[in-house]
């Protein structure tokens, strides 16, 4: 290991050891870090992880470690709804998405 490495982690969690995957505890995460109580409700949006936690599994990320409710590993988007909009929505589980990060990680091995 580096000296120093340790200090500059840029990824959240500790290495080797993956935590987290609810998108509740990251919904709560990501309003904390916005100074908003973790109460806050987010009607009309989901929490998203960015590296899903489907992935958890994955060796990179076994490898590397992860809290993958930490909310720099998140996003707010909006629940799908009738309004016209050019943002991105999201409800429950995302397949293609997830297939990509998969394919992704892949090349890092």
């Amino acid at each position: 290991m580096i000296e120093g490495a340790a200090e500059a982690r840029l990824i959240p969690g500790q290495e080797g050891i993956v935590t987290g995957g609810n998108s509740t505890k990251l919904g709560k995460n990501m309003l904390e870090s916005m100074g908003l109580k973790r109460s806050s409700k987010w009607s009309g949006y989901q929490a998203q992880h960015v590296i899903p936690a489907e992935m958890g599994d994955n060796a990179v990320i076994q490898k590397i470690g992860m809290n993958l409710d930490d909310a720099s590993n998140g996003i707010f988007l909006r629940t799908p709804d009738e309004s016209i909009s050019t943002m991105s929505r999201h409800q429950g589980y995302h397949s293609v998405y997830n297939e990509m990060v998969e394919r992704q990680l892949s090349k890092l091995k």
